[in-house]
């Protein structure tokens, strides 16, 4: 993989040298290289920063108006900026798409990798939550009976 260049765009040339350039999980590598562009951009800007790559990051303020802003964080990089936002949705919100990336690609590469079962479909996906033995285990072997997908096992 390192042949084929930096992460994500290695991973991206990776899959596409393993499936169909059409195939869902290669679609799903390109939709998340610019998330992952991002994310190794501000990791940049923490760890190296210049005058135009740094994190701008403020606490409290108080303006002329007398009214206080929350914390704010800035993302100065010419390849991709980020305007000053709220630092509490920023998180929040890059903290549930890592989580919900890493989970939707582990999927994709278990979709991917999963033994057959005679001749009925098998797949890898969200478990539909009536069906779920463990609440807070989301994910697992389905298989489609009639036209719906059951959990397997």
């Amino acid at each position: 993989m390192k042949a084929a260049g930096m992460w994500p765009d290695a991973f991206t040339k990776a899959l596409e040298g393993e499936f169909d350039a059409n195939d869902m999980i290669v679609g799903f590598a390109r939709e998340i290289a610019e998330f992952a562009r991002q994310l190794r951009n501000i990791r940049h800007c923490v760890e190296h920063p210049k005058v135009d790559q740094r994190i701008v990051v403020r606490d409290f303020h108080l303006h002329t108006d007398g009214t206080i802003s929350r914390p704010t964080i800035e993302v100065v990089n010419s390849k991709t900026p980020l305007d000053e936002g709220d630092l509490t949705t920023f998180m929040s919100v890059w903290i549930a798409s890592l989580a919900n990336i890493t989970e939707s690609m582990l999927l994709h590469l278990a979709g991917k990798n999963h033994a057959a079962l005679g001749n009925f479909p098998v797949g890898v996906g969200i478990i539909p939550e009536d069906q779920r033995r463990m609440p807070k285990v989301r994910a697992g072997y389905l298989i489609n009976i009639g036209g719906n997908w059951q959990r397997l096992g």
